[in-house]
């Protein structure tokens, strides 16, 4: 994604099991039982790893910000 110059921005949202009684309700087991949800921080600390994968990317091809 590094490398991708009309990359202006990138939103990381925390996985949640709201879809669970969906499921339940059309008779079919969830996929992803058992999932722990993340909190808002997890989020913002995956988000953090991933512009800082970007940045070195965009650093070691020459690209500037």
């Amino acid at each position: 994604m590094g490398c991708r110059k009309n990359l202006k921005g990138i939103d990381v949202l925390p996985y949640h099991d709201m879809g669970i009684k969906k499921y339940e309700s059309v008779g079919l087991e969830y996929p992803l039982k058992g999932v722990k949800t993340l909190t808002k921080a997890d989020a913002e600390g995956a988000r953090a790893v991933i512009l800082s994968g970007i940045k070195a990317a965009r650093a070691e091809n020459g690209f500037t910000e």
